[in-house]
């Protein structure tokens, strides 16, 4: 039992890291799409 609840607090501190840095990089972000923009499967997947 003390596993699992350790694994669900990490789980837990993880997802409020990417939270975290998701926040970041918005509030940093330089891109202005405008609010008509959308994003295409083929954008996504181009290498």
């Amino acid at each position: 039992m003390r596993e699992h609840l350790e694994q669900i607090a990490k789980k837990d501190d993880r997802l409020k890291q990417v939270v975290a840095e998701l926040r970041r990089m918005s509030e940093n972000s330089t891109a202005e799409l405008g609010p008509d923009y959308r994003w295409k499967r083929e954008d996504c997947h181009e290498r």
